[in-house]
């Protein structure tokens, strides 16, 4: 687990449990910790769900940062028409 993601899960354990933001911005940071550790199938299954479950709650900075995550997943599995 990446220094960053514990500061952020620490971050977070000190807000309220429901906070929505808290928790996507989580799986964010979660999702790219892993294409950071070349772990691109498991960064996908991560941009997918957030893509799919959260996309009309994310900030446009957090989309932006899905649309990133994707490409660079598809880009490593050989995909690129679909970056």
């Amino acid at each position: 687990m990446s220094k960053t993601l514990i500061v952020l899960l620490f971050s977070a354990s000190t807000l309220d449990a429901g906070t929505t933001q808290a928790t996507t911005e989580i799986e964010l940071v979660e999702a790219e910790s892993y294409i950071s550790n070349h772990n691109h199938s498991t960064a996908d299954v991560y941009f997918e769900k957030l893509h799919r479950k959260h996309w009309n709650d994310l900030s446009d900075s957090q989309k932006y940062r899905v649309k990133v995550g994707l490409a660079n997943v598809a880009i490593s599995q050989g995909r690129s028409a679909d970056a």
